[in-house]
């Protein structure tokens, strides 16, 4: 589990470096509205599919975020108890 939650990090984190790339290499940036055609041009059950694959990897992120918080809220009341 703890392999699978690094792997979607690593991926996570290389979408965001890639956007940020984008946002500050101008010919990326040019090539970007080109990509969005090339999105809408496509069959709309491709485009709901990666949508929902989207908003799964914010979730699944985002509940692990949580859990992490969790963890280190009763790991510190762990250590209240000395």
């Amino acid at each position: 589990m703890i392999r699978l939650v690094r792997i979607i990090g690593s991926v996570l984190i290389a979408i965001g470096f890639f956007v940020i790339l984008a946002w500050l290499i101008k010919p990326i940036r040019d090539l970007l509205p080109s990509l969005y055609d090339a999105f809408r041009a496509m069959p709309i059950a491709i485009q709901i599919g990666l949508l929902v694959a989207t908003v799964g990897l914010v979730l699944l992120f985002s509940s692990i975020l949580w859990e992490r918080i969790e963890d280190a809220k009763q790991e510190g009341s762990l250590l209240d108890d000395d």
